[in-house]
């Protein structure tokens, strides 16, 4: 093809450019001259690309000044036809202003078309300045791109936007060059058709373009170009087709949790000699324990305070003295414990029996069967779960697997009235997750979701063990699943068990699940979070909820 001819300049800028040598030389003569390095002046070019696109049958020229130079004192030749002539940069066919580019540069740029030929040992642009004249250019960097540019066009956000995911050899090879392009649809029979020419109503190619509303339903290729003043360039088409329409949405479950009724006796099993301070360790104890679980709640309940009995005669003792013969009333114990639950039925009921002795020789082998006798009973009813809170010797405390103990110490003593009110603090209400392994937790439609075909587990934390599908239970996996038609679609999850968990310890645990799904054209690509793409979402077990 032509180059573009401007006319051949006529200065006398070969005589200023002698002159500064010259001058250079009478210097180094009269005064000597040591290892002398010239540094480029600021109006000097620097970084001179010349690039020819095979694509675009065009060579495209880009070089820099430092950001310091006079620009408007500044032209610039280039050699064509033997000979150095001035270049207008606004008659380019991608015209662009000086830019700043790099650090410290300002960019231009200049095209030709065709393939630009210039000698091997010749610069081909130089600057040329107002008043210090003309600037020799640096050696140009010469490079051959089969193709400059291209598109991958993508839709985007459901559809509604498209990415062209353009192509640019420049921008890849850091090579500047400001230009902006253009797109269009054009339609195409079917799939396998080829794309139709495109018409004059070109829109121009931003980061995300908007897209018709129903272009979806037929089919179509994408059109693009870099934008010049003539519109003469090079087009591309490549076939488009829908992405895949997804909803994703992060879904929690917390296990509810029940808080249980406590309904608690008192059985006093002392040695003390003074009946009247046997009696005032006795209410002290029993009242101080008993205030503190009553402020927890109207479904604590004292069931009364039991005494051993006589072995002879099954008369109550005072609970002060302890006897060779006596025995624990575990069958009145236990039918005032059911009357008293009864109230709370059918919900089930934690029983605390608070024992109370303060003897550092443990009772004979004969009551201590008579409290396990006592916690078997509670065992035998379902609505009934056993608690024991021993108050005594540390003897005692190893003699049985008791779930809560306070040492014995005098009334008077704060620290221990202290602890016994930190029992009803920690433990009441007890508290049970109601959930097991076999609880179904519902996996609802994302919201913005109304016609779903298929969906993924993305995410599960902790890992859930299956899927229920229309009340088919299946081992979860990373497949892609069919949506069920009645919607009837669970999870289950096994979690750590907690029943009647004393309330302090109580952990509430939280189960998150992220669902995705497809609406339409779900064999169709589709873009993740993190901006990475893939070709099918039905055969890829990577979500677009994916970061």
């Amino acid at each position: 093809m032509p180059q573009t001819s401007p006319q051949p300049i006529r200065t006398s800028t070969s005589v200023r450019c002698a002159f500064w040598p010259s001058v250079l030389l009478i210097l180094c003569a009269v005064y000597g001259c040591a290892f002398v390095e010239f540094e480029r002046g600021p109006h000097a070019i620097r970084g001179l690309d010349v690039v020819y696109s095979h694509q675009e049958d065009m060579t495209f020229l880009s070089w820099r000044l430092r950001d310091e130079a006079a620009l408007e004192d500044i032209e610039f030749e280039i050699y064509l036809n033997f000979d150095f002539v001035r270049l207008d940069l606004s008659k380019a066919p991608y015209a662009a202003e000086p830019y700043p580019c790099d650090r410290n540069y300002v960019c231009f740029q200049y095209q030709l078309p065709g393939r630009y030929n210039f000698p091997s040992d010749l610069a081909p642009i130089r600057s040329v300045h107002a008043r210090h004249g003309v600037f020799p250019g640096s050696e140009a960097r010469r490079h051959q791109a089969h193709q400059t540019f291209g598109v991958r066009p993508i839709a985007v956000e459901n559809n509604s936007r498209l990415d062209a995911r353009r192509q640019d050899w420049f921008a890849d090879n850091k090579i500047p060059l400001k230009r902006g392009y253009q797109w269009q649809l054009v339609g195409r029979g079917s799939d396998t058709d080829p794309c139709a020419e495109p018409r004059s109503n070109w829109l121009e190619l931003g980061a995300r373009s908007a897209l018709a509303e129903g272009w979806t339903s037929g089919a179509w290729c994408v059109a693009a170009r870099p934008k010049r003043d003539d519109n003469a360039g090079v087009i591309v088409k490549v076939p488009f087709k829908p992405s895949a329409e997804l909803f994703w949405e992060s879904q929690d479950y917390v296990p509810p949790e029940q808080t249980h009724a406590t309904v608690y006796l008192f059985l006093v099993d002392l040695q003390i000699s003074n009946a009247q301070r046997c009696k005032q360790v006795t209410d002290k104890i029993v009242g101080t324990a008993s205030a503190s679980l009553n402020a927890r709640g109207s479904n604590v309940v004292r069931a009364g305070i039991y005494t051993p009995i006589s072995a002879d005669t099954g008369d109550s003792t005072d609970g002060c003295t302890q006897r060779a013969r006596q025995d624990y009333p575990v069958s009145k114990m236990a039918e005032d414990i059911k009357n008293a639950a009864a109230r709370f039925a059918p919900e089930r009921v934690r029983v605390v029996l608070v024992y109370l002795n303060n003897m550092e020789l443990p009772p004979s082998e004969r009551l201590i069967l008579q409290l396990y006798d006592f916690a078997n009973q509670m065992y035998q009813t379902d609505e009934l779960v056993p608690y024991s809170w021993l108050i005594g010797s540390n003897t005692l405390m190893g003699l049985a697997p008791w779930e809560w103990s306070t040492g014995w110490r005098p009334i008077e003593d704060e620290s221990f009235l202290a602890d016994l009110k930190a029992f009803a603090t920690y433990n009441v209400p007890f508290r049970t997750m109601d959930h097991d392994r076999f609880t179904q937790v519902p996996i609802r439609r994302p919201e913005g979701a109304t016609r779903p075909q298929f969906f993924k587990i993305c995410d599960a934390t902790p890992q859930i063990s299956h899927l229920v599908i229309s009340g088919l239970a299946v081992r979860a996996s990373g497949s892609v699943y069919h949506w069920p038609g009645d919607g009837a679609l669970d999870y289950r999850v096994e979690l750590e068990p907690q029943e009647f968990v004393a309330h302090v310890e109580y952990r509430r645990q939280r189960v998150v699940v992220v669902v995705e799904i497809c609406e339409r054209f779900c064999d169709g690509p589709y873009r993740t979070r993190s901006g990475v793409d893939y070709d099918n979402w039905q055969q890829s077990q990577v979500c677009q909820w994916t970061r």
